[in-house]
């Protein structure tokens, strides 16, 4: 029969991190609420890879890793989204039709993202175009509060900023977990 009903955060969750999880935790909880499956929508590429391929990140993270660091937070299915060109010039709200309301998937019954989460062609998508496109579907959103550590968010960006300068031990404090090279 597979999966009817989910509640997915949305994101790369390059790292995992503390930020990261605390969207995770909400997750799992709305989940158990909503008689659902906790899932992630993600990339199997780093979308700054496609629309900035002249600086594209280096990653925190392999896909296994995170896939497995995901699980280890209480996810039990990801949707893996080929992210490329034509993906990356998608305008939101027929991205969210394609890839997250499409017709014949399973019930979308809450979407958590961060605070900051933008999303669609040039970022142009909010948690507000998200809210107003889940409407009609009845799926709650919920924007989840910033993680922040001495006065900054946590990061992906700030975590490879500590890994590139050498600073593991306060990386692996927004990470909440070690860094580790594949």
């Amino acid at each position: 029969a597979g999966i009817r009903r989910l509640v997915a955060a949305f994101g790369v969750f390059d790292g995992v991190h503390q930020g990261h999880r605390r969207i995770l935790e909400r997750v799992v909880a709305l989940a158990r609420e909503l008689d659902a499956v906790p899932a992630v929508i993600t990339f199997d590429t780093h979308p700054r890879a496609i629309v900035s391929s002249d600086r594209p990140p280096s990653l925190l993270t392999t896909l296994p890793q995170r896939l497995r660091l995901l699980g280890g937070a209480g996810i039990e299915a990801a949707v893996l989204l080929p992210f490329g060109p034509a993906m990356a010039a998608m305008e939101p709200v027929p991205f969210l039709h394609a890839f997250v309301f499409a017709p014949g998937g399973p019930e979308m019954r809450a979407l958590c993202v961060g605070s900051a989460w933008r999303f669609g062609r040039g970022g142009m998508g909010t948690v507000e175009t998200l809210a107003a496109a889940a409407a009609p579907f009845n799926c709650r959103v919920e924007s989840v509060a910033e993680v922040v550590v001495e006065g900054r968010p946590v990061s992906s960006t700030r975590i490879r900023e500590e890994v590139l300068a050498g600073r593991l031990q306060p990386a692996a404090a927004l990470l909440g977990h070690p860094f580790a090279v594949a």
